[in-house]
């Protein structure tokens, strides 16, 4: 074995996350959309954001729930997405409101003043 910490392989598989990712996951009543968000969010995929919130107004949902229960990572620029969904959604009268933040990402947010269990229009209330 090369690896002279005694570490192979199989330790970098087991801890690498898998990157972002965030779906529709269906609507409570017409006007809101559920987003469920899993995996790592940074300046590599953060763009996903502002992107299915855009998708989720576009097919006519005027209330949207990102749920953050899977997010296990965000860092500032995925801080700066949040807002910039924010504002798509405050331009075309909606709303965003971020559910189920936990550990880092809830203290990421608390420390940004992101408010992540309110509803918010691209602004910290």
């Amino acid at each position: 074995m090369d690896d002279k910490s005694g570490i192979g392989g199989d330790w970098v598989a087991a801890f690498a996350q898998p990157p972002g990712s965030i779906r529709i996951a269906g609507t409570d009543l017409p006007e809101t959309a559920r987003l469920r968000a899993r995996g790592e969010f940074d300046h590599d995929n953060c763009d996903l954001v502002p992107a299915v919130v855009t998708e989720a107004i576009v097919t006519g949902h005027t209330r949207i729930i990102l749920d953050l229960a899977e997010v296990t990572f965000i860092d500032a620029a995925t801080v700066k997405a949040l807002m910039a969904a924010g504002d798509l959604a405050a331009s075309a009268g909606a709303t965003v409101r971020l559910e189920n933040a936990a550990g880092m990402v809830a203290r990421v947010l608390a420390i940004t003043g992101v408010p992540h269990a309110v509803t918010f229009a691209g602004r910290p209330l």
